[in-house]
C-alpha cells in the first residue's frame, strides 16, 4: 500500500509546485487565484503521471520519477478478480414472467 501512495502524492507534490510556478505569472483576483492554480495543477498531474507511466515502460530505471520504483501489486498482471452477479430480486416482476398479474 505505500507504493501507491507514494506514487499518488509525488505526482500531486510535482502539480502543486508547477501551478503555483504558473500562478505566479498570471493577474488574476484573489478568488479566482485559488481556482487558476488547481485548474494548472490538476492538469499538470494527470500529464505527469500519464507521461512517467508511459516512459516507465519504455525505460524501467525512470519509474523512480514517480517516488518508487516499486509498483504495487495491483498494477502487476494477473487474473481479474471474479464478479458475482447480483441475486434477482423477488419482489421485481420479470419481463419474461410468463403469469399474468392479479
Amino acid at each position: 500500500m505505500i507504493p501507491s501512495l507514494i506514487r499518488t502524492y509525488v505526482p500531486l507534490a510535482v502539480a502543486y509546485l508547477v501551478g503555483w510556478l504558473a500562478s505566479l505569472g498570471i493577474t488574476v483576483t484573489s478568488e479566482q487565484q485559488a481556482a487558476v492554480a488547481g485548474a494548472i495543477g490538476t492538469v499538470a498531474a494527470a500529464l505527469y503521471y500519464a507521461a512517467v507511466r508511459w516512459a516507465e515502460r519504455r525505460w524501467p530505471a525512470l519509474t523512480v520519477l514517480l517516488g518508487s520504483s516499486k509498483q504495487p501489486a495491483v498494477y502487476t498482471a494477473g487474473p481479474a478478480p471474479l464478479v458475482q452477479p447480483p441475486a434477482p430480486d423477488p419482489f421485481v416482476k420479470s419481463l419474461d414472467d410468463p403469469k399474468p398479474d392479479a
